[in-house]
């Protein structure tokens, strides 16, 4: 989500190109930048301009640039929970881009199927296994 240019979302798929992507863009001349980028290569990249697209399957990995990505916090949370499941991973760039990134952040920590969270500063990490206990680290380096 906040797909940009494109350049992250080939990065993620660098690993196998037959990686199932949805890449969201909101922005029309990031989206048609990012499109001619997924024609040159051999990935499997969907697209979507919708700011929450229909989804009818839980996500193991969720990538979301909050730079590049505006919606309201209530309706990100909601929505981001609906696509978990116990070993998922959301990993979110931009929470302290400013304070009301670091609100939606400490949003998402606080909801119940999150169990464990990374605080990196910039970066952020969620894990939502109960076989762990609920935690909230901060690592600074």
């Amino acid at each position: 989500m906040g797909g940009g240019t494109g350049i992250n979302t080939l990065y993620m798929t660098v690993t196998a190109s037959d990686i199932e992507c949805l890449s969201v863009e909101l922005s029309p001349l990031k989206f048609s930048k990012a499109q001619m980028l997924y024609n040159e290569w051999n990935r499997n990249i969907l697209q979507s301009n919708e700011p929450f697209p229909p989804i009818n399957e839980k996500k193991d990995c969720i990538f979301v640039d909050l730079k590049n990505y505006k919606v309201s916090h209530n309706e990100m949370v909601t929505y981001l929970m609906s696509l978990t499941h116990k070993d998922s991973v959301i990993i979110i760039d931009g929470i302290r881009t400013n304070r009301k990134l670091q609100t939606l952040w400490k949003m998402l920590v606080q909801q119940d199927d999150t169990v464990v969270s990374l605080d990196l500063f910039h970066l952020g990490i969620l894990f939502f296994d109960k076989k762990y206990y609920k935690r909230n680290y901060k690592l600074s380096f």
